[in-house]
């Protein structure tokens, strides 16, 4: 087209460095986690 881009380009190596498994147990009540210090988690003061 007409357009004038940048088309980037990617060179390098990578390594599988480890690999992890989770184990969820069905009775967590939390299985996907929870926030710490978020602001989407404080509660907010009643008054």
């Amino acid at each position: 087209g007409d357009t004038t881009a940048v088309i980037p380009t990617i060179r390098g190596r990578a390594f599988i460095t480890a690999t992890t498994t989770f184990h969820l147990d069905p009775d967590d009540p939390y299985p996907h986690g929870f926030g710490v210090g978020y602001a989407t988690d404080a509660r907010k003061a009643d008054g």
